[in-house]
Formats: structure tokens, sequence, C-alpha cells
């Protein structure tokens, strides 16, 4: 399911100019820049296509967390919201191919999702 955002940059690594932060809707994330064609800014607004990156299996789990995305550690995040027909929606509507697939079981359910990395595609 293809969900275009439009995100602010919130900041651009000196260092790795693929690592970024943005905001959608007043959450910030730290992502990697898989894709751009033209030269981002700071402060400045894009539309972007985010796909998340798992290094192991896909583990969704039932939650009591509050819904919000939560930094683990650099580019790793800890997901949670209701599952929605193939989307986990916290606040922001992440979905993936396998999500209603593999979780159907949780549609309608608060869970929770650790992604390893989200990637950016700038439009």
């Amino acid at each position: 399911m293809l969900v275009i955002y439009t995100a602010k940059i919130v900041s651009i690594d000196n260092n790795d100019e693929d690592d970024l932060s943005i905001n959608i809707d007043g959450c910030v994330l730290r992502c990697f820049c898989a894709y751009t064609p033209y030269d981002i800014v700071e402060g400045e607004v894009y539309n972007v296509e985010m796909s998340l990156f798992f290094n192991d299996d896909i583990d969704m789990n039932i939650s009591s967390k509050s819904v919000g995305v939560y930094n683990v550690s650099y580019y790793k995040h800890l997901i949670v919201g209701h599952c929605v027909n193939g989307c986990v929606c916290s606040g922001i509507k992440f979905c993936d191919e396998y999500f209603k697939s593999w979780f159907g079981m949780y549609d309608g359910k608060l869970v929770e999702i650790v992604v390893d990395r989200i990637d950016l595609v700038f439009l």
C-alpha cells in the first residue's frame, strides 16, 4: 500500500547526509535517506514514501503502551498503534505488505512492532 507523507526536515547529519531527522504531523523520526533526486534542505517540506526495514523476522505483539513512535536507538523505532487493515496507525500510518497477511489476527487491536530502520524515498 503506497502512502505519501509530507515531511519537514528537522536535521541532516553533518557526517552522513543520508542520516535525517524528519517531522511528520508532530512526530519526529530518525530515518535513512534511501533515494532523493534533488538536494534536500533543513527546514524545508517534502513529499516522501517510507518503507520499514527489518534485520530479522517481523515481530508484532499486543501492546499496553501509549500510542506513538519511540526512538529506541539510532534508526531503530518502537511503533505502537492500532492495527487496521494491514497498517499500524500510531498518529502516522505505517503500512507493510506483510502486515495484513502475517498479522491479520491483530486487526483492530493495539499492537507494537520494532523496526530496525525507516527508509525514505523523496518524490
